[in-house]
């Protein structure tokens, strides 16, 4: 941001992945601000300028291309701000630079798009059926092109694929008509900033439990839905509950087929003495979460059930 302001520059380039692009955007925001550019991630204060902000996209997966979110931490906390301002000018998305990455960074780029679908998707709003068949559209792409990626790490055509999946899964475009859940994202975000865990590791070890933690009878037609829809899991009329915790159980199952871990012991997370301390980080700004709202308590609920 210094060096912004002290040579004039007009335009931040990123080139990378999501933590390259969002570091971009918070210069980006900074470089217009003339205090800590932390405020606004602290919520002290909203982006009123920005300069503009490109991308050559490296590595798909938080979908920051084409957002209008940076996320960043210190000290221990990882926090947000969201604002048009921070929707990128361009974003040239060439799959040929992306044919080398290894299979782990690709997996969990895999499974960090895969759950910006799903924040949107599990909502208390009714009646968007065609927002619905979209985001449902992607998440069997995803699942489909993941298996073929798998035997065919360097086929340009199914790489442009994910690029244009981490692009449709984050820019708004299967959040229209629904509010949205986020407080999963909320959770990996704190986790990473605690352990340095890979964002899409996170995920993938807390989203089923998760799921699992909120599926109630107030939102299981909608986690039965998803298993039919997405998994091709046959519905059980009589008993949906059996269809949900199936559909969940898919989830699980497709994350460990990419190589994603199931546990906090699986990425070396032995002890449950800091949960508490990040639950309360989570929960800083209140209760989160648009499906169920979670406290405090479910937070550090959730982390210990993650544990093994």
């Amino acid at each position: 941001i210094e060096i912004v302001k002290q040579e004039k520059v007009g335009l931040i380039l990123a080139a990378g992945g999501g933590s390259v692009i969002d570091s971009a955007k918070a210069v980006a925001i900074g470089a217009m601000y003339e205090y800590d550019v932390w405020d606004f991630y602290c919520k002290k204060a909203v982006p009123q300028r920005a300069l503009p902000v490109g991308v050559i996209m490296t590595l798909p997966a938080t979908g920051s291309e084409a957002s209008n979110g940076s996320v960043l931490k210190d000290n221990g906390i990882s926090a947000d701000v969201m604002s048009e301002l921070l929707r990128p000018a361009f974003a040239l998305m060439n799959p040929e630079l992306t044919l080398s990455l290894p299979w782990r960074q690709t997996a969990f780029g895999i499974i960090d798009m895969f759950t910006h679908v799903l924040e949107r998707y599990f909502s208390t709003s009714r009646e968007a059926e065609l927002t619905d068949h979209m985001a449902e559209g992607v998440m069997r792409a995803i699942v489909t092109d993941a298996e073929k990626l798998q035997r065919n790490p360097t086929d340009p055509n199914l790489r442009a694929e994910f690029m244009w999946a981490s692009i449709v899964a984050h820019n708004g475009l299967l959040g229209v008509g629904r509010n949205q859940d986020w407080a999963t994202h909320a959770l990996a975000a704190q986790m990473s900033a605690e352990f340095n865990t890979v964002h899409g590791a996170a995920l993938s070890v807390l989203y089923p439990v998760w799921a699992s933690y909120v599926l109630d009878e107030g939102n299981l037609m909608r986690f039965a839905q998803f298993a039919n829809r997405v998994f091709n899991v046959e519905m059980d009329f009589y008993e949906p509950m059996r269809t949900a915790q199936k559909g969940i159980s898919c989830l699980r199952q497709f994350f460990s087929s990419l190589g994603g871990p199931a546990t906090m012991k699986d990425l070396g997370i032995e002890s449950s003495e800091r949960f508490h301390d990040m639950a309360c980080n989570v929960c800083q700004f209140g209760d989160i979460g648009g499906l169920k709202q979670l406290n405090i308590a479910d937070v550090e609920a959730i982390y210990r059930l993650a544990l093994v």
